[in-house]
Formats: structure tokens, sequence, C-alpha cells
């Protein structure tokens, strides 16, 4: 009883100043606006604000400005919804207390202000780009043609691709690909244009085009206590469990993807090596050499080649293939600057359409190498390897050997934002497991090695949750959380 009352005067107790300070938040809000770019505090101005005035002027597309409202406290769900009907929709939000917005023309000033707006601006050349692309510092990857350059742009609110190519074609330039789930396009501009195009009004942000991916890879079952699930009472062995894998070309039909069905090829190429030794770190058999056998070798599996749009073909994959998981053993091959502000380092457009997938489909983990560049920065740190990887509720791996110790090659964060990758180590070190020719098996290391190991064992957890709640998927905060704060430290993590 005296615990309970205890608790009963704590809730008093801070429920009152909880109240007290609510009269007093305004004063203590935190105005400052965190950016890629850094911090900076907007002008308040919603009460000298016109119609007429350069900010919405500047931000005028296809009748709507694109500004960014910065409010003295956050807008409820009604005043969400009044604000829509008014004409002014809140679209993506950034810290602190603001939101990109698409507001009607001529703009309700007197909503706004009754709604608690502070300020209204637009973002500068600087807050819509990294400060290499403002410097002109073109990477290679990105020059497909002579004095052109490839960039990849989220624009404010999804729209059409007719909607923007006058702006573009203006510009000399040509769309390549438009994802509208992401709000993106794919351009192809003059280098000489770069600024005018960052400069458009329906463009919220500008990066070059990622360089291409590559593979990464330079006992593990009884490491990842996979043993025990399979083959103890549980009899966890990824029974109706679907992944995703998406590789350097396709998974070979080794023996220990059977029976038919298990293996499906969802983009023909050709069978590659390390895309069939993943596959059956994740789901093999062993039926040939037992030794091999992978985390969940009752799994399903459908194979992606990495070439293309990944989070596109994501998108469309998890929901029509019921996918619980997706393995990605692949990076950027654009090297290390062994800089806190690298671009393989930064949350990127891909990092955000990661997100949006994983925000999108809750019961889905995307599971991703760290990488092997360690030995490119001196201690190893900033050497994360891009394509992605920064995304906030995947899961990046690293390599640790049999005894637990980190590999000298596993790449070390920490991301540009101070964020920790990566978050977990498995074994991808002389990983033993199915090859080609057809029907072989190699040992291959690297993060790609431990990659699969993470991704099939988080198949047994899915399984098991199913089992335990009336066949229903986990989330898969639930299952990520689950594996970080149930793992052991390894033995010499010295970064």
């Amino acid at each position: 009883m005296k615990k309970n009352l205890l608790s009963g005067i704590i809730l008093v107790l801070f429920s009152f100043w909880g109240l007290l300070f609510s009269f007093s938040s305004d004063a203590q809000n935190d105005y400052h606006l965190l950016l890629q770019s850094g911090k900076f505090i907007p002008e308040e101005n919603i009460k000298t604000l016109s119609v007429r005035d350069e900010v919405f002027s500047s931000g005028f597309f296809k009748g709507k400005h694109y500004v960014i409202l910065q409010f003295y406290r956050l807008p409820g769900y009604n005043e969400r919804e009044s604000l829509k009907a008014a004409g002014v929709t809140l679209i993506d939000y950034i810290p602190n207390l603001s939101y990109t917005a698409a507001v009607v023309s001529p703009p309700p000033l007197q909503l706004l202000r009754k709604y608690a707006v502070r300020s209204v601006f637009h973002f500068k050349e600087i807050h819509k780009t990294f400060p290499s692309v403002l410097r002109g510092e073109i990477p290679m990857h990105a020059k497909k043609q002579p004095g052109m350059v490839d960039v990849s742009v989220i624009s404010y609110e999804a729209m059409n691709a007719s909607s923007v190519a006058e702006d573009i074609t203006q510009l000399g330039g040509t769309m390549l690909e438009h994802y509208p789930h992401f709000r993106t396009f794919t351009i192809r501009i003059p280098q000489q244009n770069l600024k005018s195009l960052i400069q458009l009004p329906w463009i919220q942000w500008v990066e070059f085009a990622e360089a291409p991916n590559q593979p990464e890879n330079l006992p593990g079952r009884t490491l990842h206590r996979v043993s025990v699930l399979n083959d103890g009472p549980r009899n966890l062995n990824g029974d109706g469990i679907h992944i995703g894998i998406w590789d350097g070309g396709e998974v070979s039909p080794h023996l220990d993807f059977s029976p038919s069905g298990r293996l499906n090829i969802i983009e023909t190429s050709s069978p590659s090596q390390h895309a069939t030794h993943c596959a059956g770190t994740i789901c093999g058999r062993g039926l040939i050499n037992f030794s091999a056998r992978g985390m969940a070798p009752n799994a399903t599996l459908y194979s992606y080649d990495f070439s293309g749009n990944v989070q596109n073909e994501m998108a469309t994959a998890i929901p029509l293939y019921n996918l619980a998981v997706s393995s990605h053993s692949y990076g950027s091959s654009a090297t290390p600057t062994c800089n806190l502000n690298d671009n393989l380092l930064a949350y990127t457009t891909t990092s955000r359409n990661t997100d949006i997938n994983l925000n999108n489909f809750p019961f889905h983990l995307h599971v991703h190498s760290a990488g092997n560049s360690q030995s490119a920065c001196s201690g190893g740190y900033y050497t994360i390897t891009g394509s992605g990887k920064a995304a906030k509720n995947n899961i990046v791996v690293a390599n640790i050997t049999s005894m637990e110790v980190l590999s000298s090659s596993s790449s070390c964060g920490p991301v540009q934002d101070g964020r920790i990758k990566p978050e977990i180590s498995a074994m991808g070190t002389s990983v033993f497991s199915t090859s080609t020719p057809l029907n072989t098996y190699t040992t291959l290391s690297g993060t790609s090695m431990s990659t699969p190991g993470v991704a099939g064992s988080l198949a047994l957890l899915v399984q098991r949750f199913k089992q335990l709640n009336g066949n229903a998927l986990p989330p898969s905060t639930l299952i990520k959380n689950a594996i970080l704060n149930t793992a052991h430290d390894p033995v010499s993590y010295t970064h």
C-alpha cells in the first residue's frame, strides 16, 4: 500500500508541476530550426506579414505558396483540419515546431495568426542541399554526360511529372526517373544551372545522385543462438516467414533452397556468388553439407537485384509478398572521406525513403550491412558506407569473429547527426554458406555475411511472436528493440 500511495502522490505532484509549466511553455520553446546546414531561429514575422510579402511570391508555384510555418505551439488535430479546410496543408514536420506547407493563394493570414503561427518563411539555397552541392564538388558517378550532373530532387508535395517538366526543360534538364510514392525525381541538369534548379519554388531538397551499389564482402548459427530456437522445443525454423534479399544478382537455385517455391527470383539476371552466399545464411537447409545450414531453413525468400531503385521496389514488394524482413548486403562504391560531413554518413534521400517505407509498413524490418571500410580512416570512425544506412528505423550490422571480436575491416559510425551506426554486430568472418557454381559451398567474410545472419535470426523472432499472438505480425519496432536490448557487448569493441 505504501508503494501505491507514494506513486499516487508523485503522480499528483508531477501533474501539478506540468500544469504550472503549461502556463509558461511558450517562453521556454526552442525555436531553432534543425537542418542539415545547421541551426537558426526564423524571424518572428506573423504580426507584420502581408499577402504581398516576398515570402509568398518567391514560393509560388501552380496556384500554391510553398513555405515553412513555425508555430508557437504545435496545432492539434482539429486545428490542422481547420487549416486544411482553409487551404493550408501541413506536410513534413521539421524540428522545432515547424512544418513545410502548401498554402492557397491568397494566404489566409488571419487564420494563421489564430492558430499560433509564429513565422512564415522559405528555405534558402543553403537549407535545400548539402554544402558540397553548392560548392560544385560533383562526384564522378554523377557525371554521366559531359557538362551535365545527375541529381535527386524531393518536391514539397507529390507532383505529376508533367506539372514540373516545363521548369526542368527551361533549365536544359531531363527527367530521368520519377517516384511519386516518395515525391522524388532524378534529373540530369547542366552543371551551370544547378543552383537555378535548387531555387525553384516547388523543390524542397536537392542532392547528387548516389553512387552505384556494390557488394560488401571481404560457425554463425551458434553465435546467433539460433540452434536452440531451431532444434529446441520451440522448433522455430522460419515457417511462414517471407524475407526479401536485395543483392548484386540472382540467388542460385541451390539444392539448399528446396523445395520448389521457397526461392522466388523476382528480378532475373545471372546467378551471383555473393547473393547465393547471403541467401544460404538466411535460409539454406544444409542438405549437402549440414554445416552450411542457415538461420531460418524453412523461410521463403524473394530475390531482387540492387541495381534499380531499391526503395521504390520495396514499396511494392513488402505488401505484395508480405515481407517481414529484408536483407541488404551492399554499400556505396564511393570512398569515405573521414569527415563527419561526408554524404555517406548523411541522412540522404535514400535514408528518408527507407524510413518512409518502414513507417508505411510497420511490420517490416530493413537489415543493412555497415560496410568494410574501417581501415580507410584513422580509428575507423566515419566509415559507414551510405546507401541509406543512416535511416532511423532500420538495423545496421557490424562484423565480429567467432570469438566475438570486432573485425578490423568492419565500418564504424557515427552518422552525421550523431546517431550510433551500426546498432548490432553478428558473425561475418569466415562464414560457410551456399555458393556458385550450382550446389557448391564457400567461405566468405565481411559485413555482407553478418547481415543475413541477423535477417534470418529476426525471422525466428517474428515466427515466435506469431505463434503467441494469433498469427499476427509483430511491429518491427518491437523486434528491433528486442534484438538491441538483449544483445551482449562484443569482447573487444574498441569503437
